[in-house]
């Protein structure tokens, strides 16, 4: 939802405080959202891909600078929500080899790692093109 109160706080702490609590909502937003997504609450036909979060860019961008930085921060704390997701080839899944590397006291071996980050990637490839194909979808209709 666009922002409804420009808030201007000029001493520095407060608003870092601020942007804290910003970003954190924005975190529980989006694992709120996931959850939902999961869940089967929300249709995956409402995910939103790289056209769909360009057209949401432009319009912050019309309605101000300071909605397009509001929008970007949104943007920056979701992707930083998949980044950590326990999802062989990002970051979380990475976690998730170390841990289990940990547990075994050894690495995965090499073959089965690799087989694993190709479905992760073949996975994440997918999901692009599904949430592209909605954005498409959403153009035309």
């Amino acid at each position: 939802a666009p922002m409804e109160v420009t808030v201007l706080l000029r001493n520095p702490v407060k608003a870092i405080g601020w942007g804290v609590g910003q970003t954190w909502e924005f975190l529980v937003t989006n694992y709120a959202s996931l959850k939902q997504l999961i869940s089967g609450q929300v249709h995956a036909k409402e995910m939103t891909g790289p056209l769909g979060i360009s057209t949401y860019a432009v319009m912050a961008g019309r309605k101000g600078t300071i909605e397009l930085m509001h929008f970007m921060a949104f943007i920056s704390v979701a992707l930083a929500v998949m980044n950590f997701l326990p999802i062989p080839v990002v970051d979380g899944g990475h976690a998730v080899f170390l841990i289990i590397e940990k547990i075994r006291g050894k690495p995965l071996p090499p073959k089965p790692m690799w087989v694993i980050q190709v479905i992760g990637l073949v996975l994440l490839g997918g999901l692009l093109l599904a949430v592209t194909f909605n954005d498409i979808l959403k153009l035309f209709s």
